[in-house]
């Protein structure tokens, strides 16, 4: 009588297994024979010797899952002391959960240690080190070789899957650091819970999901099967066709979605199947099981990259570490599943909020309204507690429908392209914000000004270059320029892309950003440095103060203070790079403490009185009565397992330290040259993915808003005109109580910081008008310093509307609200229609051209504005509508007393 799957499970579970487990394991045993069977390896043999195989896997995943419910008990520990503590300082649940996830702007201890910054730490450890050494290859060749080399291209990639099958060296060194810094990765995702087997011949690409489209699903799947090891891929040579393209099938729909695509980085990393639905939660289970496509050789591989592919082997490298860090920095804070332990977190919260008998009822139900407007979900928008963690889980970077994606990607370029052309001139308010970032972790404002200028002409030694890169500056730049494309045809994303990288470093602005950011990065270094001969509690109260914003307590300063570099002339800078050196005795006060010696020693002592009472009871019992059972002496303390335990601890525990550090001073460091960051994009983008209506409409709303909310979140919601040590008790947010306590806390910080964004916000419009040839706008006037604080940025985006007429890009109020794509659009399919149905021809060419003209990439670089203006724009805009430049001139003299340096009425170009 056959056996069915029921009568399976049930004997499984009579010897142990939970039922779901056991329901599992059968039914990988069924697809298992199914697969040998199409396979034509269906002997007693084969199944026994697949079935070995499939019981050592099963062990193999029931070891993770037990070491993964261990991590998550002690994440949750951690998570539940951390929210505990903030409520402890006086501040809500949800304050707690913001500083975890993406980081607080508001004053308590560890409210910028969160995982957002945590995981650009991650990253920084990886891929500064790498670049380095990347540079070092060939002379400092082989970057360049790799991005504009072919040839160099392939070998490297060769020599990856085959060591030393191309006899070139340089290749050969590219491939050797290019699977070390992987392995790097491997292991530290291993260390939280994953388990990932390092794979031989690997070698990271990324999927061009449109390339993937325009050839179609049978098209790729013929193309790749072509290619493939099946032996290794399916587990038979002989594998069915039929079911092989299945496979295929799904992979290629599950690519070109988008979905989970940080398992399929490259083509030896593309999961086939879909993971058990009772595991889509869990990102490390997620990464130890998946069935990878295996090429048959390097060529084969290569042929996919070149027709398949996109960008680079360093960009799909810089890909690779860049989700490698997303799931370390999760994992290691919330543990296996992100989301769920959040949702956790957020009930046991909730239980705390009620339980608070020193919170009256209203603020209770307050608190609780905060954490299910946030983490639940209206009709309309996610709560922004989602937002955060679809911003950390990187599900906002995955189109949903590549060809939306595309589409509208080209139209925000395009906008970029034609307005950011003189954004290297609002740069100046740089020296603000980085100035009042210094004064709020100790000097005053004349030292912070001073420094901050001095910063742009400062040469600086090869040795204090070589400190600043080793904690991350200039990686942005770095990792930007070297993701060249292949593409032979030069798409237009591809082509776009490169245009608004050239753009941006012929203006100026790459320089000026990483100028400001690496010099920033080396004052902050040294200002930490300088303090490294003291105890905590010696520390002067601005630099304890910013510590403690990063989650840094006495114990964790008595091992960083001994993080130090000294440049040519003996000054100490604090280097994160440093703590891969730490030795053991700085450590142990940070192990847990089962693995601290003096623990494990009285642990030993312990074992030997215990085994000592018992073997005296054990003599006196048989003295008494020959036959009595002796009892059972307990097992001694296993030292080589206590060592290696306390090994990885120690190798975690360095890793820590250095990623955290490194978050550290990029955190602090964005506060002074302002970024971007996921609590900003969780506004931007509202949790959507790119290629879904929604998230194409809030991309393109959204667009050039990321500054003036990283604006209004770090500087303003911050309140960083008030000294670190100063902002102890402060209450945040909007209410007349908030701002009043914020403006009064620190007067003579208030009043400089809004003198010097003021000046700033001149200076920025003073340079803007000098290139399109006006004269200072007249500093007696009050709509000039309106325009100015719009300019500074020093109002956020609302300085746009209430004073300004355009903001600090060149947009109006109206495009800064809707977005310029929006503007363009709406302006394109009414007003010119309107005209046109109205018989109004002329308006309708005038309103076409200015679209046009408004809308052309580089119309409004800072460097030939002037020229094509009187070259040409001023000629088309008085021929559209004569009486424009002269009433243009008498609106900069009524409202900023400004004239032209040469009348555009009178001077201008005439180039017909």
């Amino acid at each position: 009588m056959a056996i069915s799957r029921t009568d399976c499970i049930r004997a499984l579970q009579k010897a142990g297994a939970p039922a779901v487990e056991a329901a599992g394991i059968i039914d990988r045993m069924m697809r298992e024979k199914r697969d040998l069977q199409a396979a034509g390896k269906n002997s007693p043999q084969e199944l026994s010797r697949a079935w070995s195989k499939l019981q050592a896997d099963n062990k193999r995943l029931a070891a993770m899952k037990r070491r993964q419910a261990a991590l998550n008990i002690v994440r949750r520990n951690e998570a539940r002391a951390f929210l505990a503590s903030v409520r402890a300082q006086g501040f809500t649940s949800l304050d707690g959960l913001q500083a975890m996830l993406v980081g607080s702007s508001k004053r308590f201890d560890g409210a910028r240690a969160s995982i957002s910054f945590q995981r650009k730490g991650i990253f920084a450890s990886w891929t500064v080190p790498m670049i380095r050494e990347l540079e070092a290859v060939g002379d400092g060749t082989a970057l360049t070789l790799l991005r504009e080399d072919k040839a160099f291209h392939d070998d490297v990639f060769r020599e990856m899957r085959s060591p030393h099958s191309t006899g070139n060296d340089d290749a050969r060194a590219v491939a050797d650091i290019f699977a070390r810094y992987g392995e790097q990765a491997i292991d530290r995702q291993n260390a939280n819970g994953s388990d990932i087997r390092k794979r031989k011949g690997w070698t990271p690409q990324i999927h061009d999901e449109h390339k993937m489209l325009q050839a179609g699903k049978e098209a790729w799947v013929d193309f790749i099967l072509a290619r493939l090891d099946r032996s290794r891929t399916f587990g038979a040579e002989a594998f069915p066709d039929e079911e092989a393209r299945k496979i295929l099938r799904e992979t290629y729909s599950e690519l070109v979605t988008g979905e989970d695509r940080t398992r399929r980085l490259h083509p030896e990393d593309s999961a086939a199947t879909a993971p058990d639905s009772r595991e889509q939660g869990s990102r490390v289970t997620i990464m130890s099981k998946a069935r990878v496509l295996h090429f048959r050789d390097a060529d084969a591989a290569i042929e996919y990259h070149d027709t398949f592919g996109r960008g680079n082997l360093f960009d799909a490298m810089i890909h690779q570490l860049d989700a490698a860090a997303r799931r370390v920095s999760l994992a290691e804070r919330l543990g296996p599943n992100p989301r769920a332990m959040v949702m956790s977190l957020v009930e046991d919260e909730r239980t705390a909020i009620r339980e608070n008998l020193s919170l009256s009822e209203e603020e209770k139900n307050r608190q609780i309204r905060q954490l299910d407007s946030a983490f639940g979900h209206n009709r309309f928008l996610p709560g922004k507690g989602n937002n955060w963690l679809a911003e950390l889980t990187g599900e906002t970077n995955r189109a949903a429908s590549p060809t939306l994606a595309r589409a509208g990607y080209l139209l925000r370029s395009v906008q970029t392209l034609s307005k950011l052309g003189s954004a290297a001139l609002a740069s100046v308010s740089d020296v603000g914000t980085k100035a009042a970032s210094m004064r709020v972790n100790g000097l005053t404002w004349g030292e912070a000004i001073q420094e901050s200028v001095l910063q742009y002409v400062r040469r600086y030694s090869a040795r204090q270059k070589e400190i600043a890169g080793q904690t991350g500056a200039f990686l942005d730049y770095l990792s930007g320029e070297l993701a060249a494309r292949w593409d032979a045809d030069a798409s237009l994303p591809g082509l776009l892309a490169d245009l608004n990288n050239a753009m941006f470093k012929y203006s100026g602005l790459n320089w000026i950003t990483e100028k400001g950011r690496s010099a920033m990065t080396l004052w902050l270094s040294r200002h930490i440095g300088a303090a490294a001969g003291k105890a905590f509690d010696q520390l002067d109260e601005a630099r304890r103060a910013m510590l403690r914003y990063h989650g840094v307590d006495a114990p964790r300063w008595e091992v960083l203070r001994h993080m130090i570099q000294r440049d040519e002339g003996g000054t100490a800078y604090f280097a994160p790079v440093t703590a891969r050196d730490l030795p053991e005795s700085l450590l142990e006060p940070l192990l847990p403490e089962t693995l601290q010696q003096a623990t494990f020693a009285r642990r030993v002592q312990e074992s030997r009185t215990t085994r000592r009472r018992i073997k005296a009871g054990n003599r006196r019992r048989m003295g008494e009565d020959p036959e009595a059972a002796r009892t059972p002496l307990p097992a001694a303390p296993d030292k080589a397992a206590w060592m290696e335990a306390r090994r990885q601890a120690q190798d975690n525990l360095r890793d820590r330290l250095e990623t955290d550090s490194l978050a550290m001073l990029a955190d602090e460091v964005a506060f002074g040259v302002i970024e971007a960051d996921d609590a900003t994009r969780a506004v931007t983008r509202q949790g959507t993915r790119p290629g879904t209506p929604a998230g194409e409409m809030w991309r393109l709303v959204m667009q050039f808003k990321s500054f003036p909310i990283a604006y209004m979140q770090r500087i303003l919601g911050g309140r960083r005109w008030i000294r670190g040590e100063r902002q102890q008790g402060l209450t945040y947010g909007w209410t007349a109580r908030s701002v009043g306590q914020g403006l009064g806390r620190d007067i003579p910080g208030v009043v400089c910081f809004a003198i010097i964004s003021l000046a700033l916000g001149y200076a920025s419009q003073t340079l803007n008008d000098f290139v399109r040839g006006k004269t200072p706008r007249d500093p007696r006037k009050g709509e000039t310093w309106a325009a100015a604080a719009a300019r500074s940025g020093g109002l956020g985006i609302y300085g746009d509307f209430l004073f300004g007429k355009l903001n600090r890009y060149g947009n109006t109020a109206v495009e800064t609200l809707a977005g310029p794509v929006a503007t363009s659009m709406l302006n394109a399919a009414f007003a010119i229609p309107g005209h046109a149905l109205r018989g109004d021809w002329e308006a309708a060419s005038k309103d076409a051209a200015a679209i046009a003209l408004n809308n052309a990439p580089f119309v409004n670089f800072w460097m030939t504005r002037g020229v094509l203006e009187w070259a040409f724009l001023y000629h088309v805009r008085e021929s559209l509508s004569p009486g424009v430049l002269r009433r243009m001139e008498r609106q900069a003299q009524k409202e900023y007393g400004q004239r032209y340096f040469v009348s555009p009425t009178q001077d201008r170009l005439r180039p017909w």
